[in-house]
Order: structure tokens, then C-alpha cells, then sequence
């Protein structure tokens, strides 16, 4: 049965790697900082997207691990901590300045094309809701550079949930709050993300309904997953999918637009 899209109240949405380009940017800072020729050689990749498979790769298997571990660290201290544990694998000198320079650069981390009109679109038809694996400082410089123009009706971050997702303590967190905030129950939350592992995942195991996947580089991102071996599990459930938020915002307009005639 297709989706029905204006049933929705409250559309969720992770945001890094759902609104912002994070893996260009995690990348891109990265280089910077670390020198991109040092990292060549460390890594010793024979093309330029085998290297970037395996820095983001590394900082994947990082950051899931920390986050793990101390479900209480802010984020910034994350980044930071990846920083050194990426330098020490490659055997780089570890730099505490560049290292806090990392761990602050989340506001620099790209939106992408087609995020701030495709969420003005949205903020039509429903209330706009942040559950996102961030601290509150990060968050507000991404608010002040590549969301600029996006307005949220809630924010739900993890320094003040207390825990990373893919933790079902952060859906938790989201049922309970808005249905406090908004008066809506859990089966009109429609949870629009990329990230699998931590969203969509967690989002099945806690009684979402089927969310909204938004593809991004789809099977070619790095940090996102098997997404054909998790379907075929029955770990994850997606009510429609679409290969970026513009399309979806499109596919929402219609659907509004249809409900009116």
C-alpha cells in the first residue's frame, strides 16, 4: 500500500548526512588538517575514492564506537577524540589545536543543493522536528551557516537526551516529546532519514511506522550500512523511498495538492 503522506503530523529528521553533506565534510576537514599527502601515503590507496573509503571508514567504525562507550560525551569531544585516534592509525603526529579545530567544525560541514527550499517546502504541511546526534553548540552553528532559512519547530539532540542513537532511548525520547509538544501520538511521526544503522533501524525496533529514506549516494555511502542485507533481515522497513529531499518535498506538494482536489 503506497504511503500516504498527508496523514503525517510531525515529520523527524536526522540531519547529518540527511541535510547536511556530512561525509564531504567529515572528508574535506579531514585532509585539511591531517594533510592530504601524509594521509595518502599512510594509507597507502591506489585512487582517490579508495582513499576516501578508507578515512571515513575509519572514522565510522571511531565515532560508533565512542559513542558506544560514553553515551554522555558531546560531540565536539567525539570529533575530537576520532581526530587523535585516526592520527595514531596512521601513525601521524598527533596536533591537540588541530584536533580541537576538528571537533569545531561542524558548522563548516556542507548543506546539501536542495535542503533549505526542500525544507521550507515541508514546514507547509507539518511540524518540523530535529532528533539528531549533536551537541547544542554544534547544532546552533549549523542552524547559523547551512540551515540558515530552515526553521524547526523542536529540537531533540543528544547532550540533551543523554545518549547517541542508534540508543532507543533517543526514540523514546522523540515519541514522548512530541506528543508533549504537539499533542501527536507516535503513528503520525513520519521519520525521514539517510542513516540506516542509527535511524532506521532503532526507528523499526521501537514501533515507528515505515519511514521515509532519503538516498543521498545510497548504496555508495560509506557510513551507512548494508542497506540490501538489512532489508533482507527485516531490520529495516522504508514507506517510501526517495534519492534526495527535494524529491520527497515534490512528492509531498502532490500529495497535498491531490488531498485538495
Amino acid at each position: 500500500m503506497p504511503l500516504d503522506l498527508t496523514e503525517y503530523k510531525v515529520l523527524s529528521f536526522d540531519i547529518y548526512g540527511t541535510l547536511i553533506n556530512w561525509e564531504k565534510g567529515i572528508y574535506e576537514q579531514l585532509l585539511e588538517l591531517l594533510g592530504g599527502p601524509e594521509v595518502e601515503r599512510a594509507i597507502g590507496a591506489t585512487s582517490a575514492e579508495g582513499m576516501r573509503h578508507d578515512l571515513l571508514s575509519m572514522y565510522h567504525q571511531f565515532e560508533r564506537t565512542l559513542q558506544k562507550s560514553y553515551p554522555d560525551m558531546e560531540y565536539q569531544t567525539v570529533l575530537q577524540e576520532i581526530y587523535n585516534l585516526i592520527a595514531e592509525r596512521l601513525e601521524l603526529p598527533a596536533d591537540q589545536e588541530k584536533a580541537q579545530e576538528f571537533g569545531a567544525s561542524i558548522e563548516k560541514w556542507p548543506a546539501f543543493s536542495d535542503t533549505v527550499e526542500a525544507m521550507q517546502m515541508l514546514s507547509r504541511h507539518y511540524k518540523l522536528v530535529v532528533l539528531s546526534n549533536v551537541d547544542e553548540n554544534s547544532f546552533a552553528g549549523t542552524r547559523r551557516g547551512p540551515l540558515y532559512g530552515v526553521k524547526f519547530n523542536a529540537i531533540y539532540i543528544a547532550s540533551s537526551i543523554g545518549s547517541y542513537k542508534p540508543d532507543l532511548a533517543n526514540f523514546e525520547y522523540l515519541i514522548e516529546h512530541v506528543q508533549k509538544d504537539f499533542g501527536v501520538q507516535k503513528d503520525k511521526i513520519l521519520h525521514v532519514a539517510h542513516s540506516l544503522l542509527h535511524d532506521h533501524v532503532p526507528a523499526k525496533k521501537i514501533g515507528l511506522r515505515p519511514g521515509v529514506w532519503i538516498e543521498r549516494r545510497g548504496r555508495r555511502a560509506i557510513m551507512n550500512g548494508d542497506v540490501d542485507g538489512l532489508i533482507e533481515r527485516g531490520r529495516v522497513d522504508f514507506g517510501a523511498t526517495y534519492k534526495n529531499l527535494g524529491e520527497f518535498a515534490m512528492a509531498v506538494e502532490k500529495a497535498f495538492e491531490g488531498r485538495r482536489k
